[in-house]
């Protein structure tokens, strides 16, 4: 099975503007496992790739969301702010990531931070 995306736009501003935007993608767990010490393996293996592409990488602590615990990543790049979020699901057979990427221009980092919390505490494995 291969990897399944979706990018969902972030709600739009007064003057008709979406800030940014988040990615889903879906895939085979490859590297096997559950529970926490496949998010952490899953983690690992993504900070190596962010590291290359986001500038000021910082991993926050990890976040239980309607029972799925997710690792946190968050930094900048050239004009943009990015929260990196990753989970497998509870059989162990998927992992999931979510990636907020916003324009600096045209929201603060406290209002994405705001965003991603009203919309992440959605999240459940069907």
């Amino acid at each position: 099975m291969a990897d399944q995306q979706q990018t969902m736009r972030a709600p739009k501003d007064s003057i008709g503007l979406s800030p940014g935007s988040g990615n889903i993608q879906a895939g085979p767990n490859a590297g096997g496992g559950e529970g926490e010490s496949a998010v952490e393996e899953w983690a690992k293996l993504s900070e190596k790739t962010l590291a290359d592409d986001v500038q000021n990488l910082k991993r926050l602590p990890n976040e239980t969301i309607n029972g799925s615990v997710f690792y946190h990543f968050q930094g900048e790049g050239e004009g943009f702010w990015q929260d990196h979020y990753g989970t497998v699901t509870p059989n162990g057979d998927d992992r999931v990531t979510i990636t907020w990427h916003f324009n600096q221009t045209d929201i603060d980092r406290k209002g994405a931070e705001t965003l991603i919390a009203q919309i992440m505490p959605t999240y459940k494995v069907l």
